[in-house]
């Protein structure tokens, strides 16, 4: 099965949406409550955020995809319309669908569980209240290529007398040239976070082909934050390993 191909013609084309185009809205009430619908849009819009984490889930795969590829992606799938009277999970979170020119790699499906910590600096030792692995073994029985469980992380600040002297460099340009290095102070309890986030993964997987996503998402639009944390933290991840029980009619 690890050679198995399985190709279809794409038929119709989503609209592609370029950068900075407007690509949907929510209730304000879902982001103030950091809700995890609303994080797992603001996930899979920051286009290089889910880069990152995507080339890691599927390491194997990602370097290899030639020109003309990309994946479609569909968060809050109801299960039951891809597979009638089956309503476990209630959701499929994001499913992945890869393309290479004008056809779907159905073999590389994958679909994701995601769940949300909401940490904070006095609380960094905080876990889900569900690791989402009873969800993500579904998506396996239910017979999709790759599955994952993705924990999203937001968190407050920690006091300045906790940050890090850390080296930074300006990139210069188009070619990848730096400037000079120089000694910031950081905040690095992002990276704490999902270290320990995928660490708890990892040490409670019930599955070896289960992929493992930890990442974490500053909060757009609160200037106390994203002043002192410009850009976002390349997640920590396992990469997804091709499902055994992988069906073709799924």
């Amino acid at each position: 099965m690890a050679n198995f191909r399985y190709r279809k013609p794409i038929l119709t084309q989503p609209r592609y949406i370029p950068h900075g185009e407007f690509a949907g809205a929510l209730p304000q009430s879902l982001v103030d409550a950091n809700d995890e619908v609303a994080l797992i849009v603001n996930f899979i819009v920051r286009r290089q955020l889910f880069g990152h984490a995507y080339r890691m889930l599927q390491l194997d795969y990602f370097d290899k995809m030639p020109a003309g590829s990309g994946v479609f992606l569909q968060p809050l799938v109801p299960t039951h319309e891809i597979f009638p009277g089956v309503h476990s999970p209630g959701d499929i979170d994001l499913l992945i669908i890869p393309y290479e020119n004008d056809a779907l790699v159905l073999d590389r499906i994958m679909a994701i569980e995601f769940k949300v910590i909401r940490a904070a600096f006095s609380r960094q030792g905080k876990s889900p209240n569900d690791f989402g692995y009873t969800q993500a073994l579904a998506l396996l029985e239910l017979g999709f290529p790759y599955a994952a469980v993705g924990h999203l992380i937001v968190s407050d600040i920690s006091p300045p007398e906790y940050w890090h002297e850390v080296m930074s460099c300006e990139i210069l340009d188009d070619e990848g040239r730096i400037g000079n290095m120089t000694r910031v102070a950081h905040d690095i309890m992002p990276s704490d976070l999902m270290t320990r986030a995928l660490g708890w993964l990892k040490a409670n997987t019930p599955s070896s082909a289960l992929g493992l996503l930890a990442s974490y998402l500053s909060i757009e639009g609160r200037a106390s934050i994203e002043v002192k944390r410009k850009g976002d933290w390349i997640p920590e991840a396992q990469r997804a390993s091709l499902n055994p029980r992988m069906q073709t009619r799924t």
